[in-house]
């Protein structure tokens, strides 16, 4: 059985109060400095230290940030002073906090090899991937790998 997907009504963005405004902590003596939170038991004021090595480990070039500035922000700035100095580079390695989507294409777009670490997949075990949906465009709804149709219900904000 297939269920065509009613009409709704679309959402219209929430409107921005005045005053809401995100609590940022400032240093009253490091103003140039982020306020660093790893985990629940570190949180201070701190700087970043960014570095790009060659494979024998010499410092190609260094960017220093706030502490508050998340890594993968940075990777664009210091490839760019990389390839600046010297060539494109023929892989980037680096930790699970750069595996982002971005980073991997701005990489593969400079035909650079992008190498981080496995990440073990999320989600819920036995619960479908969200691959494993296609759509029908014919009766406007989607089906499952076990030819299943989806019912549409409703959305809220909620």
């Amino acid at each position: 059985m297939i269920v065509r997907r009613t009409e709704k009504k679309r959402f219209t963005p929430k409107k921005k109060d005045e005053n809401d405004r995100r609590l940022t902590k400032e240093s009253t003596t490091d103003s140039e400095s982020g306020y660093y939170v790893k985990g629940e038991r570190e949180k201070q004021f701190a700087y970043s230290f960014h570095t790009a090595c060659d494979r024998n480990g010499f410092v190609l070039g260094t960017i220093v940030t706030p502490g508050n500035i998340h890594d993968s922000i940075i990777l664009n700035p210091l490839l760019e002073l990389i390839i600046h100095r010297f060539t494109v580079p023929f892989a980037v390695v680096a930790d699970s906090a750069y595996k982002t989507a971005p980073i991997v294409h701005l990489l593969l777009r400079q035909c650079i090899l992008p190498v981080f670490p496995y990440t073990r997949p999320k989600g819920v075990k036995g619960m479908f991937k969200t691959n494993a949906f296609y759509n029908d465009a014919y009766y406007d709804c989607y089906l499952c790998e076990n030819d299943q149709s989806l019912v549409y219900r409703t959305t809220t904000r909620e």
